[in-house]
């Protein structure tokens, strides 16, 4: 079974920015009322540079998702 799990793992981005790299995911984001302007450029720039995404987006993005 640890076999298993760890290639799984493997194919899970562990960093926020490879998985917020979707357009459409992007594009329900801007639309939430959570997130304004100014919060999807710093979004999206993280995302351009492969940069890391401030921890309090990750806590808004998992509330947005319901986790």
């Amino acid at each position: 079974m640890s076999g298993v799990m760890s290639i799984e793992y493997c194919h899970i981005p562990s960093v926020l920015s490879e998985r917020l790299s979707d357009f459409h995911l992007l594009l329900w984001l801007s639309k939430q009322p959570n997130l304004d302007s100014n919060d999807m450029t710093l979004l999206c720039d993280a995302i351009r540079n492969r940069a890391p995404v401030l921890e309090g987006y990750r806590v808004i993005i998992d509330s947005i998702a319901g986790l």
